[in-house]
């Protein structure tokens, strides 16, 4: 449980990292990116969101999640999992 705990953790850290790299490019666009790089901050956010898209979706963290405990009847898990 531990090494699967762990991939997810890892795996939701980088979640985070995207999400965080969407924020500040969409607050460059609307704060002071210059205006003919619209075209390519498009492209730029569309390719994160892609990526958030892919990670949050994956196969990987279903089983993950599922061997950990979730259950549709139990949807925090097993009792023994951290809160965080």
């Amino acid at each position: 449980m531990d090494t699967s705990l762990a991939r997810l953790k890892e795996m939701d850290a980088e979640i985070q990292h995207l999400n965080h790299i969407e924020a500040l490019l969409s607050w460059d666009q609307e704060t002071g990116m210059p205006p003919l790089a619209v075209e390519e901050r498009s492209r730029q956010l569309a390719l994160i969101e892609s990526l958030l898209h892919d990670r949050i979706t994956a196969e990987e963290a279903g089983r993950l999640i599922e061997k950990l405990g979730w259950l549709q009847e139990e949807p925090p898990g097993d009792a023994g999992l951290p809160a965080h």
